[in-house]
């Protein structure tokens, strides 16, 4: 199964898909569109999320369940240097990852916060304040208010209509 993309010129976002099927780049168009094998998670990362992570400093991942959001966030740690485990933080809402003295990863899973009040009081805005974080949300549409939007890449991941395995990917910046 072979996905669809398509552009609108100057509005900021791109879109990748990648799905289950033998072909690993089927297609690179302008704008910044891509298809991939879903087997090439690390492929799509390294080459179009890793080279925005020194302007960006938080990606809000949005999609519904079970659409790779986790695996997305395990790849980029991987790829970042972090060896740890990375699992979801869906009950702890987040989990610090250490990459060296001056550097952090801050997973954070708010699919259980129900208020940016809730968020705030306990305490989770704090993490907004160090620069020598990277922070990356699942289910952050409760926070979007508070989030400095010079600071955010929003990856928009839905699955594809017409194949289950194969997921589609946008980036907005």
């Amino acid at each position: 199964m072979v996905g669809l993309c398509f552009s609108v010129e100057g509005l900021g976002f791109y879109v990748i898909c990648f799905c289950n099927c033998n072909i690993k780049m089927f297609i690179k168009q302008k704008n910044g569109f891509f298809v991939y094998s879903y087997d090439d998670l690390a492929g799509v990362v390294s080459k179009n999320i890793m080279p925005k992570l020194d302007k960006y400093k938080i990606i809000a991942l949005k999609g519904p369940l079970g659409v790779g959001k986790t695996s997305l966030v395990k790849e980029v740690l991987k790829q970042s240097g972090i060896g740890d485990v990375v699992n979801s933080p869906t009950f702890a809402y987040v989990k610090t990852y250490k990459k060296n003295k001056n550097l952090f990863f801050d997973h954070f899973d708010l699919y259980r916060i129900d208020s940016l009040e809730m968020f705030v009081s306990l305490g989770l805005n704090e993490y907004f304040y160090d620069e020598n974080r990277l922070t990356i949300i699942e289910w952050p549409e409760v926070i979007e208010t508070i989030l400095d939007k010079k600071k955010v890449l929003n990856i928009i991941l839905s699955y594809h209509l017409l194949n289950n395995d194969c997921r589609v990917m946008k980036c907005a910046y």
